[in-house]
């Protein structure tokens, strides 16, 4: 793939912009929904143009984060969990 990138003349790639580009198309096109939608003054209904709520929580790595509080909690859950006699913060 590298070689044939070359051959085509190019010299570098800057992925790290692909993304932040991509999500700015997306936000500009869900603000133009959202405006059509205040103007109408209807809900403009396009699932089509929203993430699963579990591609989301994927993207985002939610279940090491839930294994994560789970092995380190934060004072408030233990307080909660045991209570104030059995912890000490």
């Amino acid at each position: 793939m590298a070689g044939r990138f070359a051959t085509l003349g190019g010299r570098r790639v800057s992925v790290p912009r692909m993304l932040p580009a991509a999500a700015t198309r997306a936000m500009q096109q869900a603000l133009a929904l959202f405006r059509q939608s205040v103007e109408a003054s209807e809900v403009v209904d396009r699932p089509d143009r929203l993430a699963l709520m579990e591609d989301i929580k994927a993207l985002m790595g939610h279940e090491e984060l839930e294994r994560l509080e789970e092995r380190f909690p934060l004072p408030e859950r233990l307080l909660q969990k045991y209570g104030t006699d059995r912890v000490n913060i």
